[in-house]
């Protein structure tokens, strides 16, 4: 599995070698830096995204196994999306671009709280949650930042643990903006891969068919195909998992039957 952006990944093992070098060029032109230079030293949401697609795709292009099956999640999908050849870097700048804009009057403005609960209607009857991933023991909320009093009243009441947890946007519920202000991808152009290797959405949707709709690979709640419960072992490329504790919560036992391991190089 291939997380997103808040996951913790070992980006000092980035491979460069495998990175076009008309990438430099082209995110010099846009954002006045190079993109060695914002890999290393950069701070903000803007490094941390470009960080995080040039890692995943430098993982890809070292695979030498395409019989292996890939689950990408959020910003893994667009790098995977960018390894096969579906959509340009400059694409993916312009998106980028796109996304900022869009996103700018929403930072900070919500925060992200992890609650131990096995009622999967909760956000139901609350409307001041807005549910990212409903899973059988615990839960992950966007709340608004001027809801947390309320949020704690609320966690109090029903007397259920929570834990909070640091966001920048509120990706991947019905709180991001993106909901109400798209990303325009008229002028993305999406192409057929160009070769065939075993890549999908974590809902088990292919990297083209995502990228029919880019939005909703920042909107959609996080969501795993049964499919995954029928593999011997699983591994996440990360330094610290994150999309693993998650399906384990929705798909109980399956540790029985499945390894999993952290693939941290």
């Amino acid at each position: 599995m291939l997380p997103g952006l808040l996951s913790t990944q070992p980006y000092q093992n980035v491979r460069w070698k495998s990175i076009p070098s008309e990438w430099q060029d082209i995110y010099q032109h846009n954002f006045k830096k190079t993109l060695f230079d914002d890999y290393y030293s950069g701070h903000g949401f803007r490094s941390s995204c470009f960080r995080h697609i040039v890692y995943i795709y430098s993982y890809i292009k070292a695979k030498k196994r395409p019989s292996n099956d890939y689950y990408a999640f959020s910003l893994s999908i667009l790098a995977c999306a960018i390894e096969q050849n579906i959509i340009s870097f400059k694409d993916m700048v312009n998106i980028y671009v796109d996304l900022e804009s869009k996103l700018f009057q929403s930072r900070y403005l919500y925060k992200m709280y992890v609650v131990l609960t096995s009622d999967p209607n909760l956000h139901e009857q609350f409307p001041i949650l807005n549910p990212c991933f409903v899973g059988k023991n615990y839960q992950i909320y966007h709340i608004l930042a001027s809801d947390e009093c309320k949020f704690i009243s609320l966690m109090k009441s029903l007397s259920l643990d929570y834990v909070f947890n640091s966001v920048e946007y509120p990706f991947h519920s019905q709180a991001c903006p993106l909901h109400s202000n798209s990303i325009c991808q008229d002028n993305i152009k999406i192409n057929s891969p160009s070769y065939s290797r075993n890549i999908f959405s974590l809902g088990g949707m292919s990297i083209h068919e995502v990228l029919c709709d880019i939005n909703q690979i920042f909107t959609s709640q996080i969501y795993f195909t049964p499919k995954l419960q029928t593999y011997d072992c699983i591994g996440e490329v990360a330094s610290r998992s994150h999309l693993i504790p998650l399906l384990k919560d929705v798909f109980p036992g399956i540790e029985d039957n499945i390894c999993f391991e952290v693939l941290d190089k």
